[in-house]
């Protein structure tokens, strides 16, 4: 990418609001950090379609990688529960990020978290148990 390109692309940024900028070389952001994305929005479709299947092709033995899948059944008050402590490690994360926004990039490195939880059982569970629930066919004895 040259240069004019760069200069085209910050001001249609600036343009929606997203930076200001201000020429030769000066650019402040203008979202915060956490921002929420519109539900079925064209970022979070792109982000659904790209970025998580890439985010997940990776065997997470970093020295700064983590990776945990739990799932068991929850009542609605556990669930509740649940939901506000990923909502307070959220939280976590962005005062940390700020805090650390201040440190040299040479001592930062890039990271990303995917925190989520849904109503979920694996395909194949829902299958098995549905074949289950299935009354034998009666078979023919010749």
């Amino acid at each position: 990418m040259d240069e004019n390109q760069l200069i085209e692309i910050l001001l249609r940024l600036d343009q929606l609001k997203i930076i200001e900028y201000r020429p030769p070389h000066r650019v402040r952001k203008l979202i915060a950090r956490n921002f929420a994305w519109r539900k079925d929005g064209p970022v979070q479709k792109f982000f659904v379609n790209r970025f998580v299947p890439e985010f997940f092709q990776s065997t997470f033995e970093g020295s700064g990688d983590a990776f945990r899948f739990v799932a068991g059944t929850l009542s609605s008050a556990s669930l509740s529960q649940f939901k506000a402590s990923l909502e307070r490690l959220a939280v976590e994360f962005e005062q940390l990020a700020r805090t650390d926004a201040r440190l040299p990039l040479a001592n930062r490195q890039g990271c990303s978290a995917i925190l989520a939880i849904r109503a979920w059982e694996f395909s194949e569970f829902t299958r098995l148990r549905r074949m289950a629930g299935r009354k034998p066919t009666a078979v023919a004895h010749r």
